[in-house]
């Protein structure tokens, strides 16, 4: 790096060393950040160590490499690191506006989804610098996913590696962020799909308290139960079989040695999920916000009108409706009537795995602090001719501003600038005051209000009560 170069980017100086980044359209951005060491070898299905420190400028222009999955991560740019996988992927992300207030500006952190099985920071819809025009600091890291995240066996012993990289993370923004202008005392957590669910988790356990204020939960899918270690290390010890070791027998040893790609080729990556270890998780999340031992916070949660869009329009209904009996669907179907913007398969779907379990947390949740619900359910003019509803993650690049300009015409752009407004306001301030919107009420029991984000925006009761209110008495237990 030259030194006219060296002089001319921004600097950090950090706990573990000093960081040079790049600067463009008034944002600095510091990527492929080390937020902990990277977990091979004996570090390998063991909790996040410390990053060891650096004694020369680091160079912090682009994003580190993403975390082993099954394929490729999607929509990164060719020329990043970010579009190849390592084990040695726990790495975060910083945008911050160059010219600096002198008062701490608000932190937002995102968790990305996939199924705790794929994805990356270095999503292109990812990019932080909207918000860090606006006044934002924002971050975004990889975590561990799959087998390597979730995975645990009687030899290895720990589990839940992914959420607690995921800690990791929130607890290096607390010690480092100041020297981003960020205020370690103001963050907001936000995440969709399992990114959001495991925002939740976070919610729940004692670890996570002090690291976040307020949380935004997308499409958060949440109705499942989650495994205690010993059925979990049962779990493993069967997926150490069916990779060619002894079971339950197999020594730490055996399996660290195992080659990354055998463990991202397995059917078994693709199930993972928290489970209840006694340390970071001491019970059911769902268990905790039912009996309001959960942080407090303020919140957003939502979802889209098509979360359907994971399942094909002909999956069997019975595949996708939980727990209901043949005679309860029957029901649930008559109570909903015939909508064409998706399958029977498809709604059911989405009121069963995300709009009744989003309700229902607002519900428990707005008891102690307030609350914002919402439906999504614009879909931009260049994908109207293909969809009609909105699909699952598809208010991300609204939320980010990260939508290719040529390509939206004035609704879209107005639906751009109220959501990303949205967002940016609930991290400065606790309360979605959603720019040329009507005011969004906090949610309550009582008026069953959400914000519906659609060819209108507007703060309406919710729809389709009956259908929710069935749901969730057909399959709370």
């Amino acid at each position: 790096m030259s030194s006219v170069y060296a002089a001319a980017a921004p600097h950090a100086h950090i706990v573990t060393g000093d960081l040079i980044g790049v600067t463009a359209n008034g944002v600095d951005a510091f990527k492929g950040i080390p937020y902990a060491a990277p977990p091979i070898g004996d570090l390998r299905w063991r909790g996040p160590q410390p990053p060891q420190p650096w004694s020369t400028p680091r160079g912090a222009e682009d994003y580190g490499q993403s975390c082993p999955q099954r394929s490729s991560p999607e929509h990164v740019l060719p020329s990043s690191r970010g579009a190849t996988t390592s084990e040695d992927c726990l790495t975060l992300n910083v945008w911050t506006p160059t010219q600096r207030p002198p008062k701490p500006m608000p932190v937002m952190v995102w968790i990305h989804g996939g199924g705790n099985s794929s994805g990356t920071s270095a999503q292109t819809y990812y990019d932080g610098t909207a918000f860090a025009r606006d006044g934002i600091v924002l971050v975004s890291f990889n975590y561990r996913l799959g087998a390597l995240g979730f995975f645990t066996h009687p030899a290895t012993k720990g589990a839940n590696f992914g959420l607690l990289d995921q800690l990791a993370a929130l607890q290096w923004v607390k010690q480092n962020i100041k020297a981003f202008g960020g205020d370690p005392g103001n963050v907001t957590v936000f995440g969709e799909s399992a990114g959001g669910t495991d925002i939740l988790t976070l919610m729940t356990t004692r670890k996570a308290a002090g690291y976040f204020h307020k949380a935004i939960v997308e499409s958060a899918g949440w109705w499942n139960d989650v495994p205690d270690l010993s059925e979990a290390q049962k779990a493993g010890a069967e997926m150490a079989t069916r990779l060619g070791l002894p079971g339950a027998s197999a020594t730490a040893a055996q399996l660290r040695a195992l080659p990354v790609e055998k463990l991202t080729a397995s059917s078994d990556a693709e199930a993972t999920g928290p489970v209840i270890d006694h340390d970071l998780l001491t019970e059911l999340p769902k268990s905790a916000i039912q009996h309001n031992r959960t942080q407090h916070i303020p919140l957003i949660i939502g979802t889209n009108s098509n979360e359907g869009s994971l399942v094909p329009p002909d999956a069997p209904v019975a595949e996708v409706a939980g727990d209901l009996s043949k005679a309860q669907r029957d029901e649930l179907i008559q109570l909903h009537g015939v909508h064409e913007d998706s399958s029977e398969a498809q709604w059911i779907f989405r009121d069963a795995h995300f709009s009744m379990p989003a309700r229902w947390v607002a519900a428990s949740e707005s008891k102690d602090a307030p609350v914002f619900l919402y439906r999504f359910e614009y879909v931009a003019s260049f994908l109207a001719r293909r969809r009609t509803a909105a699909n699952h993650g598809s208010e991300i690049p609204f939320v980010f501003a990260t939508w290719p300009d040529y390509r939206l015409n004035a609704a879209d752009q107005h639906m751009t600038h109220t959501l990303h407004g949205c967002w940016v306001a609930f991290a400065k301030t606790g309360t979605p005051a959603c720019p040329d919107a009507p005011r969004w009420p906090s949610f309550s029991v009582g008026s069953d209000i959400w914000m519906r984000f659609g060819a209108e925006i507007a703060a309406a009761p919710v729809s389709d009560r009956a259908v929710l209110n069935f749901l969730q008495q057909a399959l709370q237990k």
